[in-house]
């Protein structure tokens, strides 16, 4: 009956309905009868570039990944590229393999091998077409549709760069790149008294656009310097329209970077954030309480290009707006050693009502089992009593077992009325490895001692997210069978579908069956939303003196 009153409509109308459908909706509509089968297949390359289009809106991707495009089977492969990616998390979470991809090593050209390993940092721009690589002197931007045969898109200067703190993707075309420089204290600033100790955290902002020349072109936005006292860092940073906003602990630093002025406060009422969002009216607070908003105010130019927390920004502010938890608080309390922490895909994109706030909590627990042996009757028994811990309760050798718990929140924010906006738990799911994974290849504490989680990203909308999951520390992992393995790790998490008792499995995205010997993953990129992703390995070889290999290169992979 849906398909005849599907075909009732004028063609152009049954278009449109089509071009905004899932994939998926779409294969399930050819099937229903000829005439519609007949008519996507007719205008299939109108259906599939407007459905791609649609994906990388759904999924915060960059348009230009998709430039070189132009036929129906093009937009159609890359538009399902999300159906691949969760067929093979699938498989591997129901078989215990590492997930099914295709592996190429990509070939820098000639005149640049010499400086790959000079290479501290990467980010895939999502889309999984264009790579950048970062040196302390410059940002190369690499187009690795063919990866045996690169091509160097852009390359500019950077400043004494030290690492990426924030990317995100603006409209359809713009990329922004916020990094920390190493410019130490900036010129010209004195201290407020003579026992004073602070230090300063510079940051710098880069745009890469898009021309309609279908070429990159970069443009800097200048630098601020951020004066603190010792042991403050920044903890997490967002951007809307020309403003970025700082978060250092309980202190948010505001920065319009166009007009070059800040404005700045600490917020009262409401425990350490977690996470900030950004709406055009509000700096978004997630806490243990719940979500606050706070309304932009008070600017301030920016002198001697730095601002100085102790003496410029002294202000308190109180939300303007608190929608709090129903029910439990989630423990969300940022750690320095226990990463719990807020996740979400909405984080590099504004917050403005037309799509509801997905966020997830990631909660760590640690339960402590004690024996204790009694006699009854003289017939000896334990009994085992089993308490929640802290972390830094925990030792390595303790009878300890751990569970890694993520609650699913929903924000429908209202920008004309945000006290009436609502906050609610759709889902909880504990996230775990397989059971065909075996103990002496991981620890069994994982992952909530182990894992943090590098990044969490769209996989299909919003309610379909991937986390890419690694071991955080740079040194020997206990349990794993080889030094500085480092294997790297996705979750996802599907709105449509639930697993069987709220379970998530962690499946592997690069295992020990990937690592070579005597090499490690030094980082790792994926963008869920294309299949694609690129590892960067490194070589920590036991003869040093007779190694003659690259210390440093770069595989692209694909999932399939």
């Amino acid at each position: 009956m849906e398909a005849m009153a599907m075909t009732s409509l004028p063609p152009e109308i049954q278009l449109g309905i089509i071009g905004h459908m899932d994939p998926l909706d779409i294969f399930h509509l050819q099937l229903t009868c000829k005439r519609l089968y007949e008519l996507i297949e007719g205008s299939a390359e109108l259906i599939w570039k407007h459905c791609l289009e649609q994906h990388c809106i759904r999924n915060c991707l960059f348009w230009p990944s998709y430039s070189h495009l132009n036929t129906a089977s093009e937009y159609k492969q890359a538009a399902t590229a999300p159906l691949r990616l969760t067929s093979a998390y699938a498989k591997s979470v129901a078989t215990g393999d590492v997930i099914d991809k295709v592996m190429t090593r990509i070939k820098f050209p000639a005149a640049y091998v010499a400086d790959i390993d000079d290479v501290q940092e990467m980010h895939l721009v999502p889309g999984g077409r264009f790579l950048l690589t970062f040196r302390r002197e410059e940002i190369r931007v690499w187009d690795i549709i063919s990866p045996t045969s690169l091509k160097l898109v852009v390359e500019a200067p950077l400043d004494r760069f030290c690492e990426v703190e924030y990317t995100t993707i603006a409209g359809r075309d713009r990329l922004y790149i916020v990094y920390e420089v190493d410019a130490g204290m900036p010129k010209g600033y004195t201290p407020p008294g003579v026992d004073s100790s602070e230090e300063a955290t510079t940051l710098a902002l880069l745009e890469l656009y898009w021309t309609a020349h279908n070429t990159f072109e970069t443009r800097s936005h200048g630098q601020l310097a951020i004066v603190h006292l010792p042991k403050t860092e920044i903890q997490t940073l967002s951007l809307i329209g020309s403003k970025l906003i700082v978060q250092l602990g309980s202190l948010t630093l505001v920065w319009d970077f166009r007009s070059d002025c800040y404005t700045g406060w600490r917020v009262l009422d409401v425990s350490k954030p977690s996470e900030v969002f950004a709406s055009e009216k509000h700096v978004i607070y997630v806490t243990r309480e719940g979500v606050h908003g706070v309304v932009y105010t008070d600017y301030s130019p920016v002198a001697s290009g730095y601002v100085s927390l102790q003496t410029s920004i002294r202000r308190f502010k109180i939300p303007s707006f608190s929608i709090r938890f129903a029910g439990r608080q989630p423990d969300i309390e940022r750690y320095d050693n226990l990463p719990n922490k807020v996740l979400g895909p909405n984080i590099s994109s504004p917050v403005d009502g037309t799509d509801d706030l997905i966020f997830d909590v990631r909660e760590s627990l640690f339960y402590q089992q004690i024996s204790d042996n009694k006699s009854y009757d003289s017939d000896d028994s334990t009994l085992e009593t089993e308490f929640e811990v802290s972390f830094n309760d925990v030792e390595y050798d303790d009878d300890v077992r751990a569970s890694l718990q993520v609650h699913r929140y929903k924000f429908e924010y209202r920008p004309e009325n945000p006290s009436a906006s609502s906050l609610t738990r759709v889902s909880a799911s504990e996230h775990a490895f397989s059971e065909f994974q075996s103990s002496f290849e991981y620890p069994p504490q994982h992952p909530a001692w182990f894992f943090t989680a590098n990044y969490f990203q769209r996989c299909n909308g919003p309610d379909s997210t991937v986390v890419l999951w690694t071991y955080p520390y740079e040194e020997w992992t206990p349990g794993w069978k080889e030094e500085w393995a480092n294997p790297v790790f996705i979750s996802l998490v599907d709105g449509k579908q639930r697993e069987k008792d709220g379970r998530v499995t962690i499946a592997p995205l690069v295992g020990m069956e990937d690592i070579e010997a005597e090499t490690f993953v030094q980082k790792a990129a994926l963008c869920p939303a294309s299949a694609k992703g690129v590892v960067m390995w490194g070589a920590e070889p036991e003869d040093q003196d007779e190694f003659s290999g690259a210390w440093k290169w770069f595989d692209l992979f694909e999932v399939v």
